[in-house]
């Protein structure tokens, strides 16, 4: 999963993803921040 975020958000960087995919792209990055993992141990 890290390895098609990371392609993925190259390719946005350089202009080269579709429109389309930009704005599923974005909402999908949204949720991650959204969901990311808090340590449990402090």
């Amino acid at each position: 999963m890290l390895n098609f975020i990371k392609h993925n958000r190259k390719l946005m960087n350089k202009g080269e993803l579709k429109e389309g995919r930009v704005e599923m792209f974005e909402k999908l990055l949204e949720m991650g921040e959204r969901c990311r993992r808090v340590n449990q141990y402090v």
